[in-house]
């Protein structure tokens, strides 16, 4: 006897709007099959919006994805 798989039917429009979503994080026009959609979601970069304010030197997380070294010379007519 052969066991079979069950037959799952699904709604083209929902691969559809999920490889529109993608494209419209990465910015790209590309085609994808349904089985390139997860690696091409793992592969998008989230996109860090908001400010971070840096006062002092040093080397700083922004977002957790990225990192920003500042390093400011001394300035000699700062009150000190």
């Amino acid at each position: 006897m052969t066991i079979s798989a069950p037959i799952v039917f699904t709604n083209p429009k929902n691969y559809s709007d999920i490889a529109d979503a993608i494209r419209a994080k990465n910015g790209t026009s590309t085609t994808y099959r349904p089985e390139e959609m997860a690696s091409a979601i793992m592969d998008i970069t989230p996109a860090f919006s908001g400010t971070i304010t840096l006062s002092q030197n040093g080397t700083f997380s922004v977002g957790g994805y990225a990192s920003a070294s500042v390093s400011v010379p001394d300035n000699p007519y700062a009150a000190r």
